[in-house]
């Protein structure tokens, strides 16, 4: 549960420190590479949107400001909630693997 939790926080909270951060920083860079880099973090479930589903799909999201931005927001939340969930999984299993491993074998006594 604690896992879950913290899962969620960090979700929540490196998209949020990432836009705060990246944002002036882009208004700076004058390299279009570079600035491309530091949107496809937080930027990819538009482009995701614009090169796969737009051909589907016959009605364009984009006409709708406010529900496009709830698309993007619940995107990054989704992928870095479960990213975060994974590695903390991960690093959870590493620990109990060490905590049940023998005790060492006692000295011997002459």
């Amino acid at each position: 549960m604690k896992r879950a939790a913290l899962s969620v926080l960090c979700g929540i909270a490196f998209p949020l420190s990432y836009s705060i951060v990246a944002g002036p920083v882009s208004t700076l860079v004058k390299d279009n590479r570079l600035r491309l880099l530091l949107y496809v973090p937080l930027g990819w479930p538009r482009l995701l949107y614009f090169y796969l589903f737009t051909s589907f799909a016959g009605r364009s999201l984009v006409d709708n400001e406010i529900v496009f931005l709830a698309y993007i927001v619940s995107c990054n939340v989704i992928l870095y909630t479960l990213t975060t969930y994974f590695a903390l999984s991960v690093f959870s299993f590493n620990r109990i693997v060490i905590k049940e491993s023998s005790p060492p074998l006692p000295p011997d006594v002459l």
